[in-house]
């Protein structure tokens, strides 16, 4: 059953490229906008039919597309080679057809501050453990002895280990606190405060 289950994920990555090329005709905002203009003027009409739909066409939910295709090709991709250029090609075309969208023509986004970043790397290690079982499954079933299996059950422990760093040694959310005390140099802890304070600039108003 294994090899007719790769097969079908190998179909499933390409299919995905045509699904990219829908993206890029926005057909969803035309059709709207064509139904709009029999009712309204152009320029309301492409008022109605903006933005797209933020269920399927958010950064949210593209972001969980995107990182179940990344982690078919890391699950699958030793049992089928073919999954690995699949996956560049699939992640190339979306790097050419999404490049554009964002920039040119979807409305813009809201800065959620590397949430859905992190969401999806947290699910780039739930695919490294589902690897790591599966080729734990792979090698009791077709290994000649348990050396290979000793093996990856080192190699689980190791991607236990890594995903608690992971976890607990990397601040995003909040500043850690020892960096917020250095000195000017960065040489010093200093409990007392500095006065110094950050301004974003592009927030500021015109003063001419």
């Amino acid at each position: 059953a294994m090899p007719s289950a790769t097969h079908y994920y190998l179909n499933y990555l390409g299919a995905q490229w045509f699904t990219h090329g829908m993206n890029l005709i926005r057909y969803i905002q035309v059709f709207k906008y064509v139904g709009f203009c029999n009712l309204w003027d152009e320029e309301d009409a492409r008022k109605m039919s903006e933005p797209e739909d933020q269920d399927y066409y958010g950064m949210g939910s593209r972001s969980a597309r995107f990182t179940i295709n990344l982690m078919i090709v890391i699950v699958m991709g030793t049992m089928s080679p073919l999954m690995g250029m699949q996956g560049w090609v699939n992640f190339l075309v979306c790097r050419i057809i999404y490049g554009y969208l964002f920039v040119y023509a979807e409305g813009k986004k809201a800065d959620s501050g590397g949430v859905f970043f992190v969401k999806q790397m947290q699910h780039v290690w739930l695919g490294a453990f589902f690897y790591t079982f599966l080729m734990i499954g792979l090698c009791l079933s077709r290994a000649p002895d348990n050396i290979p299996v000793y093996m990856t059950i080192l190699a689980f422990i190791y991607v236990c280990y890594a995903y608690r760093k992971f976890e607990t040694d990397y601040e995003w959310e909040h500043l850690p606190w020892a960096e917020m005390c250095l000195t000017d140099d960065g040489k010093e802890l200093v409990r007392d405060d500095t006065g110094a304070k950050f301004v974003q600039k592009e927030l500021l108003l015109d003063q001419k």
